[in-house]
């Protein structure tokens, strides 16, 4: 694989694609996260609604509403990287910039973060720093540089990787988790 960044995330998102049985390595994904101190203490989870080939988040939105968890998701407010968080159920999203599904701002409630809240992190691949390679945009990065919670990146164990190359601007997790185990970062554990 190459380590220049673009090609890096290319050679992910095809690996990513060719990942089979991906329901089965998503349910063991949440079962990991289930047992991850940062979900387990968070009353609010700010969470990615899944999409084609990323780890399903379905269940994990599904559980979180269920035992009081408040589950937010990100709004793209522009063009540059901004993003706020709004409070609604899952079935409630509608497409939103990029085609991703999001609340609709005009009738869901803007969500804040505090120390108990755990931010869900999507990316193409992760590393064992809790480096992560995005889609590109920036978004994340920006949100996690003002983030006092924990985040967690999900990713499915082909796209766990010793080192991803990041640029100084991105914001690594505190904690990656896979469908084989939870990984810490250095600092966390």
């Amino acid at each position: 694989m190459s380590f220049d960044k673009k090609n890096f995330r290319k050679d992910s998102i095809e690996i990513r694609a060719g990942i089979s049985e991906k329901d089965l390595k998503s349910q063991a994904v949440y079962s990991n996260l289930l047992l991850c101190r940062y979900y387990i203490e968070a009353d609010k989870v700010f969470i990615y609604a899944s999409s084609e080939n990323e780890v399903c988040t379905n269940e994990i939105c599904k559980h979180a509403e269920e035992n009081g968890k408040r589950t937010a998701f990100p709004v793209c407010t522009d063009k540059n990287g901004n993003m706020e968080f709004y409070f609604e159920s899952r079935s409630n999203l509608k497409k939103g910039m990029y085609g991703i599904s999001e609340p609709d701002t005009d009738s869901a409630e803007k969500a804040f973060f505090d120390e108990k809240t755990l931010c869900i992190v999507p990316g193409v691949a992760f590393d064992k720093n809790g480096g992560r390679v995005g889609y590109g945009k920036g978004y994340y990065d920006r949100f996690l540089s003002n983030f006092t919670g924990k985040s967690i990146g999900l990713c499915f164990e082909e796209c766990f990787f010793k080192a991803v190359p990041t640029d100084k601007h991105d914001k690594n997790v505190n904690c990656v988790i896979t469908d084989k185990k939870i990984y810490f970062t250095a600092e966390e554990e």
